[in-house]
């Protein structure tokens, strides 16, 4: 595990924009932290630039005519054992912050390559209070055991992908009914809202198929979108609402296995599938592996969403946002911040709101403000 100051991400000396994350960035982030290692505030700082690192593609950051992919895909696995490291120093012991700390901990790992620790960290978030055992109405189902899918199928991904095992097999049957009762959601808001009919089935069959590598991971404190104290506000939130704090797992990465490599994707619409590292594994794959594919055709055969006899009005997915809770402190740091760096102030404080709110929204309504922030990044 590198310690802190000896590491140094390849960041560049300097930036297109005013608001670019450059060397001279980084050291601030990284003086901050050291000097001030239990405020949630810094803690913050450091482990999202270092995630935004980790997760932007390769070609976003690093100037490729300088280091080479090696180098690069080096340098990343360091900043996700170093991530994992501050994660564990710091965020392990707050109880609020803990099913961040087990996502932090599981994503990393898979960059690290380290498939077994990444399933040990996802079982553990599946079992936390309020995931696998969520009240819901199964008559009336609204998405309670989401976060629980998105757990279980990130699970199989890694056993299909990473151990090459056919343990993915039994743990997707033994909660088929979770994907049952989202397939029954997915219908009914189809009904209800016709016209995004396509991203709701885009999204179930995401969901669904765990053999083509999409991979969910929480990019709460993986951004350069400068966010104020978000750890600080969730905290705040919780403790005001005294309800448990939930991750979000609702960006993806793609993992593609080439037959010599693995390589992490994106999958965002504007970067789809650029590079974002290679996983450098030191755990070796299973070499013992089973044949699964007529499973696997068999799996993706009952995933398959049967909407065409599903379509009637429109609710008002804006209705959602209304429901928003805490969040203000995070809403005037953005504010205050982004009007000393950003050309379109309140456009970008709103769409931080929508896109770091810990409520859940559909996914292709995240997508949507996504490619505003990424429309407005680049403007």
């Amino acid at each position: 595990m590198p310690y802190i100051s000896d590491y140094k991400p390849l960041f560049p000396e300097t930036g297109l924009f005013e608001r670019s994350i450059t060397t001279s960035v980084y050291k601030n982030i990284l003086q901050n932290y050291e000097d001030n290692s239990e405020d949630l505030q810094y803690i913050e700082d450091i482990i999202e630039i270092l995630q935004y690192y980790i997760f932007e593609g390769k070609n976003e950051i690093v100037d490729e005519d300088e280091y080479s992919d090696d180098e690069i895909f080096s340098n990343k696995k360091q900043a996700a054992l170093l991530v994992m490291n501050i994660a564990t120093a710091s965020i392990k012991n707050n109880d609020i912050l803990y099913m961040d700390y087990l996502a932090i901990m599981a994503q990393n790992s898979v960059i690290v390559g380290d498939w077994n620790r990444a399933i040990s960290y996802y079982f553990e978030l599946l079992n936390e209070d309020g995931v696998l055992n969520a009240d819901y109405d199964e008559s009336y189902y609204t998405g309670e055991l989401e976060l629980a899918a998105k757990i279980i199928h990130n699970i199989c991904v890694l056993y299909f992908v990473g151990l090459k095992s056919d343990e993915f097999i039994r743990i997707k049957r033994q909660y088929d009914y979770i994907f049952n009762l989202e397939s029954q959601r997915t219908k009914r808001l189809i009904r209800n809202n016709p016209n995004l009919k396509e991203g709701f089935e885009d999204d179930l069959n995401i969901l669904c198929d765990f053999t083509e590598g999409i991979l969910y991971y929480d990019s709460t404190h993986s951004t350069d979108f400068i966010s104020g104290n978000m750890m600080g506000a969730i905290c705040s939130d919780s403790e005001r609402s005294g309800k448990k704090h939930m991750v979000d797992l609702s960006q993806t990465v793609r993992i593609v296995d080439d037959g010599v490599d693995l390589y992490v994707l994106e999958t965002f619409f504007a970067l789809k599938d650029a590079v974002i590292t290679r996983i450098l594994a030191e755990f070796p794959f299973n070499d013992c592996q089973n044949d699964t594919s007529d499973l696997i055709e068999n799996t993706k055969q009952s995933n398959v969403l049967d909407v065409s006899s599903s379509l009637v009005s429109a609710d008002n997915l804006l209705g959602e946002l209304e429901n928003l809770t805490g969040l203000r402190e995070v809403k005037n740091s953005v504010k205050k911040r982004a009007c000393l760096n950003f050309q379109f102030p309140d456009i970008l404080c709103f769409l931080a709101i929508l896109a770091r709110a810990k409520q859940r929204l559909p996914d292709c309504w995240r997508r949507f403000i996504m490619s505003w922030v990424f429309f407005l990044k680049v403007s």
